[in-house]
């Protein structure tokens, strides 16, 4: 949604956008639109444009659908939601996409919603794309049941189990064979929108067109960053635990709101309304200005929101955050066995 405030000057360049918009699912820089702000806010939050630090941000390479077949091993929240992603930015078919499923009730919505389900981990011979997507306690014991299925020329696997390394991963595969094509994926649930974060490592057995397809299949529900393993479990915090906190806070605003007098529905609508247009402001201004100086702006000597952010330093808000990602990587950590 875009910001109210950013309404009229929409109005007044509409012309400007409509002639240098590009489909969202191309998410490339536009030289056009980078010189004036109010472009750049408004393509940002109509997912015109990604990130586009050098270091890791992922460009969509591939736009056009994916001559692969992709099999989910596990059919949770971000199984569908990542399905449905695929699906819905036309990188792969419907018919495309299996899930591996036991369960009989799970079996007849993954064919209702167009899926195709097998009960069988034979049925991975057919596939081209293997997605681990179980709990990571029941993730090594899985890929010990599917090793002798999966083959290392034709397969790629990607692992979007939170704290399974690489090696960890490889080894429960083939322990004879580490240079196996295996990619891990922290995704986070805004996938369900298309609007996720997803961090991602490769394995030394991938291909470039492995990365290629990781970043065209990641990109279909959101961003994606390709980062050095050592960094994926505190990246992984940021971006997968992420919005659980997010979600904490709104309903602390909610809450308080509420505890001021407000109506629930006004309250949870302005902590919603300031939350996205916080984001997409602090994105125009990124790499201009800090997220301090951005802060600094709403503040004014012996004002309320000052008052504010003194209760917020009283109470060890930055310290709690800080220590809710120190957590969450230690905990990830922590899952590899």
């Amino acid at each position: 949604m875009i910001p109210p405030l950013l309404l009229n000057s929409l109005l007044s360049r509409k012309a400007i956008i409509l002639q240098h918009s590009v489909p969202c699912k191309k998410k490339r820089r536009l030289a056009a639109v980078d010189s004036d702000p109010v472009l750049l806010a408004l393509c940002s939050c109509a997912r015109i444009l990604v990130h586009s630090s050098p270091v890791c941000a992922a460009e969509t390479r591939m736009t056009e659908t994916l001559d692969k077949k992709i099999a989910f091993i596990g059919a949770g929240v971000m199984a569908f939601a990542l399905a449905k992603g695929f699906v819905d930015s036309e990188r792969v078919k419907k018919e495309q996409v299996y899930m591996l499923v036991r369960n009989e009730t799970k079996r007849s919505l993954v064919e209702d919603l167009g899926y195709k389900s097998f009960q069988n981990i034979a049925g991975l011979a057919d596939v081209d794309i293997v997605v681990i997507s179980v709990k990571p306690q029941d993730a090594v014991q899985v890929l010990c049941d599917i090793r002798m299925v999966v083959d290392k020329e034709k397969h790629l696997l990607i692992s979007i189990c939170a704290g399974l390394s690489l090696d960890t991963l490889a080894r429960a595969l083939d322990p004879s064979a580490l240079n196996r094509r295996i990619c891990r994926v922290m995704p986070n649930t805004p996938s369900q929108v298309a609007r996720g974060v997803s961090v991602f490592a490769l394995g030394e057995g991938c291909t470039d067109e492995d990365r290629v397809t990781v970043e065209s299949l990641m990109t279909a529900v959101g961003s994606c960053y390709r980062v050095q393993e050592k960094h994926i479990a505190a990246a992984g915090a940021i971006s997968g635990s992420g919005p659980a906190f997010i979600f904490t806070l709104l309903e602390a605003l909610s809450d308080a709101g509420v505890k001021n007098g407000l109506p629930r529905k006004l309250a949870q609508d302005l902590a919603l309304d300031m939350v996205e247009g916080s984001a997409a402001l602090a994105r125009v201004e990124f790499g201009r200005r800090h997220f301090a100086e951005l802060k600094d702006q709403v503040t004014s000597p012996g004002g309320t929101t000052i008052a504010g952010i003194a209760a917020l330093e009283r109470w060890g808000f930055r310290n709690a955050i800080i220590q809710a990602i120190d957590a969450t990587t230690d905990r990830a950590k922590d899952l590899d066995c």
